[in-house]
């Protein structure tokens, strides 16, 4: 007899280990796999923003982050992270359950009733000891989760605060223009009046005029423009801030000032500062954590169950006649038709995706942040150039303003020197603005809170 139960045994343990042999294995991720080498670098959130010394904006920003929607709804997602790791990290401690019960009982004879009541009570407890780390494993991968919803929120707050910037800095720029274009409408309107007297006396010709009404034409379509343009961008503003068009009011008047500067070289460690780097990290080491667990849950689970249980619960007896059960059993996929072992092997597999996407985030990560360098020096240079001209131009329409009151230059030529500033002037409005907006695309590529003490404020 005993023979034959060690026959038996041994046989379990051939089939167990048959069992075991065609499960998918798990290989953690090589260090040298991963791309980062150091991925402990913290990001701190930091108003950049007020590098423009802009009380407004700032004011504006420190609303946005108070009130947009998606923001709210991202910090929502955290939390529901982190209800996700206590519900996780529960399973594995002991499960009590405790269950009452109360019956009343009537039978009716011919001669009598007969009526009984009972009280129960019982109490079950269960354990899964964790064997191979499967619960472990499913523990980290949730609380990695919940550190990348973090990341994901920091994410949001980058690319929301560059979008507000550049839209709210687009309203201030566009009503800059419209009032300089206004001043280019009232001159084309005066040269339309002098080229008319002029064409009375023949001393102007009637394509003349017919060119400088379509030119005037051309400059009150491109204000209208301007003004539906302030309205997209003063509606993006309120659509960020959570609050209606009408309501938002921006009462700047002027671009701030950017001093021409060289770039101080960027260390390749800022991008690993990006949160969205660290969020794909995240969520790379939760796969390989929620992949290890797929792979543990092929292999046998130990439960250790207990239950204390009395019925018909009286005074006399509430300490006795209680039951007790303790039990251990051993649990492994027997049979079903491959579906663990597929669990693993796709786990495994969205774990290679996710290294695989993180690799190509930081090949475009590193090609933004040399896009936005080259941008930047290439504003810059073009700021330059457009303010030299500026300054001709100027000293140009001074000299005919010079000539004209002194009757040796005609008033058409003042003023045609007077609309060639004011273009320039145009271009150089948009230039200043390119300029910020280049500077604000270098701070969401890096997501660092990079400095330049030599922003001002521009004179009102």
């Amino acid at each position: 007899m005993q023979r034959k139960q060690k026959n038996y045994f041994s046989i379990l343990i051939i089939v167990l280990f048959l069992l075991l042999s065609a499960c998918a294995s798990y290989k953690p991720i090589k260090k040298q796999e991963l791309p980062l080498n150091n991925v402990k670098l913290k990001n701190y959130l930091s108003p950049w923003w007020q590098i423009f010394q802009d009380k407004e904006l700032n004011t504006t920003m420190q609303k946005m982050f108070q009130n947009n929607l998606d923001l709210l709804s991202a910090r929502s997602r955290i939390l529901q992270a982190d209800y996700l790791v206590t519900k996780t990290n529960a399973s594995r401690s002991p499960q009590i359950d405790l269950s009452l019960g109360a019956s009343h009982t009537q039978n009716h004879f011919p001669e009598e009733t007969i009526t009984e009541n009972k009280t129960s009570a019982s109490l079950q407890a269960s354990y899964e000891v964790d064997l191979f780390g499967r619960l472990q494993n499913l523990t980290q991968a949730s609380q990695l989760e919940s550190k990348q919803k973090r990341f994901d929120y920091e994410t949001m707050a980058v690319r929301l605060s560059a979008e507000m910037a550049i839209n709210y800095y687009s309203a201030i720029q566009t009503k800059e223009s419209m009032q300089t274009l206004q001043k280019r409408i009232k001159l084309a309107q005066n040269e339309i009046i002098l080229l008319q007297k002029r064409y009375a006396t023949n001393n102007a010709k009637l394509v003349d005029i017919l060119g400088q009404k379509s030119a005037y034409k051309q400059m009150q379509t491109d204000y209208e423009t301007l003004r539906y343009q302030q309205t997209l961008y003063k509606g993006a503003v309120a659509a960020l801030l959570g609050v209606k068009p009408q309501t938002l009011q921006i009462f700047s008047k002027k671009l701030p000032q950017i001093q021409i500067k060289p770039l101080v070289p960027l260390p390749s460690e800022i991008l690993l500062k990006r949160p969205d780097i660290q969020a794909a990290y995240a969520s790379l080491m939760a796969l390989d954590k929620r992949a290890a667990a797929a792979v543990w849950a092929q292999y046998p689970r130990f439960i250790l169950t207990a239950s204390l249980s009395q019925n018909d619960i009286r005074l006399n007896n509430l300490f006795n006649l209680w039951y007790a059960l303790v039990s251990a059993s051993l649990t492994t996929p027997l049979f079903d038709a491959g579906n663990t072992k597929a669990d693993a092997k796709l786990a495994l597999e969205k774990r290679k995706e996710s290294l695989l996407q993180l690799k190509q985030l930081l090949i475009n990560a590193a090609i933004e942040v040399h896009n936005a360098i080259v941008l930047v020096d290439t504003r810059q240079k073009r700021i330059t150039f457009i303010e030299k001209q500026l300054f001709f131009n100027q000293q140009k329409m001074r000299l005919y303003q010079n000539g004209y009151i002194h009757a040796t230059e005609s008033f058409k030529l003042y003023l045609d020197a007077k609309l060639s500033y004011l273009s320039t002037q145009l271009q150089e409005i948009q230039a200043r603005y390119d300029l910020i907006e280049s500077y604000i695309t270098l701070y969401r590529t890096t997501a660092s809170a990079w400095q330049n003490k030599n922003i001002t404020k521009a004179k009102q």
